[in-house]
């Protein structure tokens, strides 16, 4: 399957689940499941932004656990995290025009959030301690 996966993708899907982490794989408790994933994103993005193609085992990590398999098959799909589909395509009947979802992105490029509604402020990066940018 990663053959028709590009890596483009595969690093999309790895910096949005970092952004969000807490709601697909739980609290980040220290030593926990969420932590480990975390450290182990961060490294894998670190590498990848030294040019070095690291998408087979960003695959394989996102697809090793169960919590992170069906949200990263969603997202593959869509090209956005799954849970933002539904906002996307649900609504009043109308044109049926997609709605724009902010999406932010740390300037290190470790970590993209998006914005789930207006009230919420995009967290800083958990590596860089930078704010995300719009992107």
């Amino acid at each position: 399957m990663t053959d028709e996966v590009g890596q483009d993708l595969v690093l999309d899907a790895a910096r949005a689940l970092r952004g969000d982490l807490e709601q697909v794989v739980g609290s980040p408790e220290p030593h926990s499941d969420a932590v480990e994933l975390d450290r182990r994103l961060a490294a894998l993005l670190a590498v990848a932004n030294t040019g070095s193609d690291v998408k087979e085992e960003l695959h394989d990590l996102l697809l090793s656990d169960t919590k992170t398999r069906g949200w990263y098959l969603g997202f593959l799909s869509h090209g956005m995290p799954p849970d933002l589909v539904l906002t996307r395509e649900s609504g009043p009947p109308g044109s049926g025009e997609p709605v724009s979802v902010p999406k932010f992105c740390c300037p290190g490029g470790d970590m993209t959030w998006y914005r789930r509604s207006v009230g919420q402020n995009a967290p800083r990066c958990s590596i860089h301690d930078l704010a995300l940018d719009p992107c």
